[in-house]
């Protein structure tokens, strides 16, 4: 028995160092495959959510771990401050305007990282810098501004393009997210505009059917002139029918030339025709009385002879007297002699007309 357990410490010993040996080579292996003693170079980034994110998701480059990530956290426009940690080996893999793009399997359920290399590819970022995800605004501007190529496994690729089709479809004025978005934005705004007309169609129906006013334009004013000379010329139209109608009258009336000049003269026979007619009625009566009395003075003009040669007589009588008295002695001298026949020879008719 004394022979047994004469080498046990040495056993002991054995197994204790292979032990001690092992958990060196597993924390070396470990610590290789971690890449703890390479050297880290830290970047900023940004996500739009943290939904498949963990510290120590890998970041991946043409399908090698280049970096992981260190931490996140939301900020205060309520995106995700995220820094990850690049190895020296793939330092210069960071280039300017280089975009990360966060995918998930949906059959693992796992989130991936992948470094999107920008165009300037000599140019590499500073420590850092910041490398912003690509449904990011940021993440968007660098994509406008490179020529980068987007490239991941099948599933995870229809996924991503899935997603960002759909956060596409959630925002506005991407038209350069390609032609399907083109034609999305263009029908949106075109769209925008047909409301835009269709409003100041309703508009312009409610002014045409209301009255004018100053503030509508010079098309209203137009049409608000039009409609005034349009009113005018209705009045003149109704004029012009008075007119034409007072023309027809007038022509009816003075077709016929009988009586033209009275009806010029006096249409209503009230200031010149009917005085007249009772001038002329009362001169034919008065003609008449008139033509009586001739008549009776030719009856009578034995006797108005008689009376008449009388009256001449007892006239030269009347004179002598007068002279008489005017030449008495004791006025004048008397009558003069021979002035009494001369007179009375000179009033009378002669009873024969003289012969030549």
């Amino acid at each position: 028995m004394n022979y047994k357990f004469k080498y046990t410490g040495r056993i002991v010993s054995f197994f204790v160092f292979v032990a001690f040996l092992v958990l060196i080579v597993s924390i070396a292996l470990i610590a290789v495959n971690r890449k703890i003693f390479v050297k880290k170079f830290t970047f900023k980034t940004l996500f739009n959510d943290a939904v498949g994110l963990s510290v120590k998701t890998p970041i991946i480059f043409k399908g090698f771990e280049i970096g992981e990530i260190k931490s996140f956290n939301l900020n205060d426009d309520n995106l995700i401050d995220a820094e990850f940690i690049i190895f020296e080996a793939y330092r210069k893999k960071i280039v300017q305007n280089s975009v990360l793009r966060k995918t998930i399997n949906p059959i693992t359920n796992k989130s991936s990282i992948e470094l999107i290399q920008g165009s300037e590819q000599t140019i590499v970022n500073e420590e850092y810098a910041l490398v912003p995800e690509i449904s990011t605004y940021k993440g968007k501007e660098y994509l406008t501004k490179s020529n980068i190529t987007v490239s991941a496994d099948m599933v995870s690729s229809i996924i991503s393009n899935i997603n960002q089709f759909i956060a596409n479809l959630n925002e506005d004025n991407n038209q350069d997210q390609g032609s399907v978005f083109r034609i999305l934005y263009h029908v949106a705004n075109t769209s925008e505009s047909l409301e835009q007309l269709l409003i100041k169609t309703n508009e312009t129906v409610a002014k045409l059917n209301r009255d004018y006013t100053e503030n509508d334009g010079e098309l209203f004013r137009f049409l608000n002139q039009v409609a005034e000379i349009a009113k005018k010329v209705e009045v003149t139209a109704d004029l012009i029918n008075e007119t034409v109608n007072s023309t027809n009258l007038l022509v009816k009336e003075y077709t016929d030339t009988d009586g033209l000049v009275v009806r010029l003269i006096d249409p209503d026979n009230e200031k010149i025709i009917k005085p007249i007619n009772q001038i002329l009625s009362n001169l034919n009566q008065n003609m008449i009385e008139i033509n009586k009395l001739l008549k009776y003075f030719e009856s009578q003009s034995p006797e108005i002879s008689s009376v008449i040669v009388e009256t001449q007589s007892t006239l030269s009588s009347a004179q002598k007297t007068i002279e008489g008295l005017n030449n008495n002695p004791l006025l004048r001298g008397g009558i003069e002699k021979g002035r009494s026949n001369a007179s009375t020879s000179g009033n009378e008719r002669p009873n024969e007309i003289p012969k030549e």
